[in-house]
């Protein structure tokens, strides 16, 4: 249903652009609002196999992109070789590397587990 919602958002505010609108109110509720959301289950919800330093570092990035977005032409008009619009996606890219960091980290984890019970009954 998120999905939906989100894919449904930036639709909205097409057709609202087309009329001259530009009515951004759904999209920004759809990403602030699932940030919201991520950061009050991070603080209510504290992984069992740890990780949300990783979230948070991720979600800081992801941060870190918006800010780009938002200095787009400044960042531009500073030096004209890049655009905070190409930050945004470089940064956002990273945020979720950090992200894939945490679920290898845990992937390996989690076979070094398997692993190590095997070991142990086949010396028993």
């Amino acid at each position: 249903p998120l999905l939906l919602l989100g894919a449904f958002s930036v639709g909205y505010w097409a057709w609202t652009e087309a009329r001259n609108a530009g009515d951004l109110r759904l999209y920004g509720f759809v990403q602030f609002g699932s940030l919201s959301i991520v950061l009050l289950m991070l603080a209510l919800y504290p992984a069992p196999r740890g990780g949300t330093e990783y979230l948070l570092a991720g979600l800081g990035v992801y941060g870190l992109a918006k800010v780009f977005e938002a200095l787009d032409e400044v960042i531009f008009s500073a030096g004209e070789i890049v655009s905070g619009h190409t930050l945004k996606h470089v940064t956002a890219a990273a945020g979720l590397g950090i992200v894939a960091l945490m679920l290898d980290r845990r992937r390996r984890a989690s076979m070094r587990g398997v692993v190590g019970v095997r070991s142990r009954l086949l010396h028993v």
